[in-house]
């Protein structure tokens, strides 16, 4: 067997006992229960749309020159724990979709703000130990939720209509409308399997990284749905930053490797002196970079230039392209896929932090004058912090005298790179979209 059948097969019996034990009793849970077994038809298709298949791609493809065959069993389980959060985790990061958008009046908006806000502040209390249960805490959103179609609010609703279809074949007394709109199950679940994962590793010398991590995350993804106008560019990073979750899941798969599976006793230095730390956050601001600009930031100035000139001639030749200056990008981008990635979150109103401060300028000249200096910004920090990470990782190699820790946060970063070079709805661009 190898490491990718490895960790598929306890990713999927981590997750069907997460549905189990974490995920509340109801409709939600048994159609996930269905859909992830050999009673489905489809399976392979809905281990596909829930994120689970893009997951274990990305945790095969970092960990699989890491780690020697005999550690394969023991890594899996860590590897399937942390994968059944990710699944949920997808469920709730599309929560943010439409988010950032210039209607903040519209009923839909303030609804969605209103339960992620709840969730975030939950999932921190549990994080950092608060008792009381997690659907006690997320009470007052359960009404709210159940207006909400978690499929309408993925990228892949057709897929989960013909799924839910299938289902309903077999099953013909279960209620689709629980089905559809029970997301306040997936974020009990969520925050469930979150402590899970920080409990996991809390004894070791990472753990405090890892749950202060996603303490960090989820309070700067309340901060990024009232980031608006007035906040600069190092301030729009510095939030961006925390709300990929890199630092806390490298840290997790850092104390895997060298605390659990190849014990290094020098790693408490590596922390102790902050090279983890530091390390870990070049790494997550060079992932949210590619995640929100892409392939812009490795343009030369000229050819930047070049560019923005050739938005100003389709603006010119296509007046009525333009409305706004986000909607003349995303307009001249679906004829260029180096804005693929500013494509897509116009499209789907997501926080981007090279986009934010562009929804306030009622003028195309001064948005597309304050695009060219963002994309000029985000292009400097990414050399500055991508020749930081190396530095950093170099020292960490040599102190360890392990190459393990450098080499997964390489291929980590390098994973990402590649990914959001490709357009976001081609298929080898689908992960965490």
């Amino acid at each position: 067997m190898s490491l990718h059948s490895s960790i598929r097969t306890s990713t999927l019996k981590i997750l069907r006992e997460s549905l189990t034990q974490q995920m509340p009793p109801g409709e939600r849970q048994q159609f996930y229960l269905w859909g992830t077994s050999p009673e489905n038809p489809l399976q392979d298709e809905f281990i596909q749309i829930i994120g689970a298949q893009q997951i274990i791609n990305l945790s095969s493809h970092l960990l699989d020159s890491l780690v020697d065959s005999y550690q394969w069993d023991r890594l899996a389980q860590y590897v399937g724990l942390i994968n059944t959060y990710f699944i949920y985790e997808i469920v709730s990061d599309d929560l943010g979709i439409g988010l950032s958008t210039i209607s903040p009046h519209d009923p839909t908006v303030i609804r969605k703000r209103e339960i992620l806000s709840t969730f975030n502040k939950a999932m921190g209390q549990k994080l950092k130990g608060n008792p009381t249960e997690t659907t006690q805490l997320l009470q007052p959103i359960f009404e709210p939720c159940q207006t909400i179609s978690s499929f309408a609010q993925s990228m892949s609703l057709p897929k989960y209509q013909a799924q839910l279809a299938s289902y309903i074949q077999q099953k013909p007394t279960a209620n689709a409308h629980n089905i559809e709109f029970g997301i306040w199950s997936v974020l009990t679940a969520n925050i469930e399997a979150c402590v899970s994962v920080v409990n996991e590793i809390s004894s070791l010398n990472v753990g405090p990284i890892v749950r202060e991590g996603f303490i960090n995350r989820y309070r700067d993804v309340s901060e990024s749905l009232r980031a608006g106008i007035g906040l600069s560019q190092r301030e729009l990073i510095n939030i961006g930053t925390h709300t990929v979750s890199v630092i806390p899941v490298l840290a997790y798969f850092t104390g895997v490797l060298i605390e659990s599976l190849y014990p290094q006793p020098k790693i408490k230095a590596i922390i102790d002196d902050g090279f983890l730390l530091d390390a870990l956050t070049n790494a997550a601001t060079i992932v949210r970079l590619f995640n929100d600009v892409g392939m812009l930031l490795t343009l030369p100035s000229a050819r930047r230039t070049s560019l923005l000139h050739g938005i100003w001639k389709y603006y010119q030749s296509h007046p009525d392209k333009g409305q706004s200056v986000t909607t003349l990008i995303q307009n001249y981008a679906e004829q260029d896929k180096l804005f693929t990635r500013l494509h897509k979150d116009i499209i789907y109103g997501e926080f981007n932090v090279c986009l934010q401060n562009l929804n306030y300028t009622e003028s195309i000249e001064y948005g597309l004058s304050l695009l060219g200096e963002n994309l000029a910004y985000y292009t400097q920090l990414l050399r500055q912090t991508q020749n930081y990470l190396r530095e950093t990782l170099a020292t960490i190699e040599v102190q360890l005298g392990d190459g393990r820790v450098s080499q997964l946060i390489t291929n980590f970063v390098q994973f990402h790179e590649q990914l959001y070079a490709n357009r976001y709805n081609s298929q080898i661009g689908e992960y965490v979209a």
